[in-house]
């Protein structure tokens, strides 16, 4: 993602590394219920469109927390700048 936003090599394994653990967190308790609700209780003639209504709910969850890094990026950026 980050060498799509234009990012060093570098910069995007560091991000990637320091984001991916919390991402995890949050997408295998997501997936695992979606997945559940989708074999238990969703009817058959229905799965497609639930799953794919997961899938957009997943990248806004996915789209949020990566604006959260980029903010958070700027921020550590700034405050280096401001100290000296």
């Amino acid at each position: 993602q980050g060498t799509l936003e234009g990012k060093s090599l570098q910069a995007s394994l560091e991000r990637a590394s320091t984001c991916f653990w919390p991402t995890y967190a949050v997408c295998f308790p997501f997936w695992c219920t979606c997945h559940l609700l989708t074999f238990s209780v969703v009817p058959p003639k229905w799965r497609m469109a639930y799953a794919s209504c997961c899938g957009v709910m997943w990248n806004a969850i996915i789209s949020g927390r990566n604006q959260e890094a980029i903010i958070l990026a700027e921020e550590r950026t700034r405050a280096g700048e401001d100290s000296s």
